[in-house]
């Protein structure tokens, strides 16, 4: 990657200016982040799957201490799933991740014994199901979300996953706040309820109690049709799927997706006589009729090692071969006939092209140790409309959260700087159907 020396945004706290570095393009990124957080003047949410990490971690900390410093602080709430993704919430208690961040406040913004705003931090989680969002929402009026997780590596390191999130203004904030607002109620139920409940929140200053949701009024215009959709998982009902699903059900002509995968794993299946545990994407019906009706299907998805501590839970040519196999015989349950005489084998394939992510047409991965992963979730029909969020397509039961945007100039912009320049090359690696 290019580096090129300039001015790091985020690496000002409260005490320190800005500095100059040497970095690549991909460190915009903490900035991006940094500017939305330290925007807020009332009310800052923040929702992740766990905490910032790596050198996301300094530019986190930093951006609360210019905000502790403002002449009023806002609040602020950070809601996860859990301070580190692979503990369990009994062992890392809120409150104590709560003291460690504002330790590292201290050092960073050079500030005082007393924290002078109000801080909440809680965990929505339980039986399998846990906050996947990736929000940031400053004051109601300007918000970050997308697949992005606060983390140093997979990002920011020389073998960077690729991913995708929006930042957006105006009314679809206030619709966003109110999802927000419902993972904080879920988080009050599950402290009150859970014997362990004790453990999923914690206040700075400690024993502050809770942050009232945001009273600001919501921003009164805007000029480009979207839509916030949410999902609550385990916790209440599911609207953001049923928004995929009827992008998916309008599809005239053409499905475009970047993802990690379509396929999860659930399920049993056998291919050759090897166990896999197969789970088909919770959107299958409707991709099956789109495929049906003759919409053509277009799939970019990771291509790293498989495991589930990577960013690939299918290899893409086996994931293909899935789809095909599925569609066929969902096609056969049907009675569906495919025109001019072909088998429906022919025919879906001559619909469906699968690809595995590529940044250069004649490289497959980075190095001999590591591919190249995709952990963006995006959909996007008949050039016309769009989705953007956490929100994965192989079935998981999470809490997750995304925009839909139905205008066609805002759709062909994003084509343009993000589908085309990755297909333009990844569709030299589609996968053979056979």
């Amino acid at each position: 990657m290019k580096t090129k020396c300039r001015v790091l945004e985020a690496s000002a706290s409260a005490s320190r200016p800005a500095r100059t570095m040497c970095l690549s393009p991909a460190d915009k990124l903490l900035d991006r982040f940094y500017r939305t957080m330290i925007s807020a003047e009332k009310y800052l949410d923040v929702t992740s799957l766990s905490m910032p990490s790596g050198v996301f971690r300094p530019a986190f900390i930093n951006a609360l201490t210019v905000l502790d410093q403002k002449a009023t602080p806002p609040t602020v709430r950070i809601l996860l799933s859990g301070e580190e993704v692979l503990n369990i919430n009994p062992r890392q208690p809120a409150q104590e991740a709560l003291e460690k961040i504002w330790t590292e406040m201290r050092k960073a913004g050079n500030l005082g014994e007393t924290i002078r705003m109000h801080i909440n931090m809680g965990y929505v989680s339980r039986n399998f199901s846990w906050n996947h969002s990736k929000i940031i929402i400053a004051d109601k009026q300007r918000m970050l979300q997308g697949g992005h997780n606060m983390w140093g590596d997979p990002y920011l390191i020389s073998r960077p996953v690729s991913d995708l999130s929006m930042e957006v203004y105006g009314p679809i904030v206030g619709a966003s706040q109110s999802f927000v607002d419902s993972l904080w109620a879920e988080n009050v139920r599950l402290k009150t309820e859970n014997l362990l409940g004790g453990a999923f929140f914690g206040s700075l200053p400690k024993g502050s109690g809770e942050i009232a949701n945001p009273l600001v009024p919501t921003a009164a215009s805007g000029s480009i049709p979207m839509i916030a959709v949410g999902r609550m998982g385990t916790f209440g009902p599911n609207p953001s799927d049923d928004a995929s699903k009827a992008m998916i059900r309008s599809a005239k002509y053409s499905i475009d997706f970047i993802v990690q995968d379509l396929y999860g794993l659930l399920s049993n299946v056998k291919i050759k006589d090897i166990q896999i545990l197969e789970a088909k994407p919770w959107a299958f019906d409707e991709i099956a009729e789109a495929l049906m009706r003759g919409v053509h299907l277009r799939v970019i998805q990771s291509d790293t090692d498989v495991g589930v501590n990577d960013y690939t839970l299918f290899k893409f040519y086996n994931a293909q071969k899935l789809l095909i196999s599925n569609v066929v015989q969902y096609a056969k349950e049907k009675r569906f006939k495919a025109p001019g005489g072909q088998s429906p084998q022919a025919y879906f394939c001559s619909l469906v092209q699968y690809a595995p992510i590529r940044y250069v047409a004649d490289q497959t991965r980075w190095d001999k140790q590591k591919g190249y992963g995709s952990h963006a979730k995006l959909l996007i029909v008949d050039d016309a409309a769009f989705y953007v969020g956490s929100h994965n397509y192989y079935t998981a039961n999470l809490q997750e959260f995304g925009v839909i945007v139905a205008d066609q100039a805002l759709t062909r912009q994003l084509q343009k700087a993000y589908w085309e320049p990755i297909w333009n090359v990844s569709q030299h690696s589609v996968a053979q159907c056979n």
